[in-house]
C-alpha cells in the first residue's frame, strides 16, 4: 500500500502539501477543504506587527487625549491579535491536520508575545517569517543575519512547541543560516518567503508592485538550495516554498530533499482541487516507481558536500552555455 505521509518538525502529516500562510488561510471554512483536498497542514495566516502598529498610529494622530490614544493603541494590538488566536482555536477544533500559526513581528516584545498566545490558542508550530530589508549601506551583512538569528533563538526558547523559520534568499550563504538556526534550536526552515517587490509606472511616475503570486519559474533558485541545504543540513526539516504549481513540483522538491512542500499562489489559481491533483500526481508517480513511502526517496537528488561534480553547481551553467550553440 502506497503512503504519502511524511513527518516536518515531528508532526505527522497525511501528505507533504502544506497550504502556505496567506488570506486563504484566514478562513477556517478554507482550512477544512484543503483537509479534504489532502492537505498534511495549514498556516494560519500571518500575523503582521507593522501592520498592526500602521493601524494604531493612524487611530492614535487623530487623538488629542492621552488617555484616549493609550486606550487605542491597547485596543487594536489586542483586537488583532484575538483574531488570530480565535482562528487558530476554530481551526484546532475542526480539524485533524497540524495547524500551524504564522508571525511576522518587527520587535522583541512582538514575537514572543505573539509566538506564547499562539502556543496558548492550540498551535502545533510556529513557523516565523523573517525579513529585514536592509536600508543603510553603513549595516553589515553579518550584523543582519545575526539579528535573524538571535530573533529566532529566542522564540524558540520561549515556546514548547517546534518552530520554523522562513527565511529569503539573498544571504551570501543560505547553507550557513540553515545550519546556524539548527544550532539554535529550529525544527525547520521554510525555502524562501516571498516578500513585495517593487516596479515602476513609467507614465505615471509611481512606484507600484510586481505580480504577487509567484510561478513555476521561480523554483530554479528553490531546488538549488533545498538540494544543498539537504545535502550539508541533513539534520533540520526542509520545507520548499515558492513557485510549486503541480505535482510534479512537488515531486522534485522532495526528490532533492524537502519534508514538505509549500503551496499558495497555486491554490489563489486553482482553488482546493489543485491540491488533490497534486496528492493524486503524487501516489501515481510512487506506484510507477515501485515506492511505498516518500522516505524511500526523499533526498535522492540532494547534493551532497562529498559531490564531486553537480548539476546545482554554477560552473554546470557556464559549461552549459560555453557548448551552446
Amino acid at each position: 500500500m502506497i503512503s504519502t505521509e511524511v513527518t516536518y518538525m515531528g508532526l505527522k502529516l497525511k501528505s507533504p502539501v502544506i497550504v502556505s500562510s496567506s488570506g486563504l488561510t484566514f478562513s477556517v471554512d478554507n482550512m477544512v477543504g484543503y483537509e479534504r483536498a489532502g492537505a498534511g497542514a495549514v498556516v494560519v495566516k500571518s500575523i503582521f506587527e507593522e501592520q498592526i502598529c500602521g493601524e494604531v498610529s493612524a487611530a492614535v494622530a487623530s487623538e488629542d487625549y492621552p488617555e484616549a490614544a493609550d486606550y487605542l493603541n491597547s485596543y487594536i494590538r489586542g483586537n488583532n491579535l484575538d483574531r488570530h488566536l480565535d482562528v487558530i482555536r476554530e481551526a484546532k477544533k475542526r480539524l485533524a491536520i497540524p495547524v500551524i500559526a504564522s508571525i511576522n513581528a518587527k520587535s522583541g516584545e512582538g514575537w514572543l508575545q505573539y509566538a506564547s498566545c499562539m502556543e496558548q490558542a492550540g498551535a502545533d508550530a510556529i513557523e516565523l517569517n523573517l525579513f529585514h530589508m536592509p536600508v543603510s549601506a553603513a549595516e553589515s551583512a553579518a550584523s543582519i543575519e545575526e539579528r535573524y538569528l538571535e530573533t529566532a533563538a529566542k522564540v524558540i526558547a520561549a515556546v514548547g512547541v517546534p518552530v520554523a523559520v522562513k527565511i529569503p534568499n539573498r544571504f551570501t550563504n543560505p547553507l550557513y543560516i540553515v545550519k546556524q538556526l539548527y544550532n539554535r534550536g529550529a525544527k525547520a526552515v521554510v525555502l524562501f518567503n516571498r516578500m513585495w517587490e517593487p516596479d515602476i509606472d513609467i507614465d505615471n511616475m509611481t512606484i507600484g508592485s510586481t505580480d504577487i503570486l509567484s510561478n513555476r519559474t521561480e523554483m530554479r533558485t528553490l531546488l538549488r538550495w533545498v538540494a544543498k541545504a539537504a545535502g550539508e543540513v541533513d539534520t533540520i526539516d526542509i520545507a520548499a516554498s515558492t513557485g510549486i504549481d503541480s505535482g510534479e513540483a512537488v515531486v522534485k522538491v522532495l526528490l532533492a530533499g524537502a519534508s514538505a512542500a509549500c503551496v499558495c499562489s497555486a491554490v489563489y489559481n486553482g482553488g482546493e482541487r489543485v491540491i488533490s491533483r497534486m496528492t493524486e500526481f503524487l501516489a501515481a508517480w510512487m506506484s510507477r516507481n515501485n515506492y511505498r513511502s516518500v522516505s524511500q526517496f526523499k533526498g535522492r537528488m540532494a547534493h551532497k558536500p562529498s559531490d564531486d561534480d553537480s548539476g546545482y553547481e554554477r560552473a554546470q551553467f557556464m559549461k552549459y552555455f560555453s557548448s551552446f550553440k
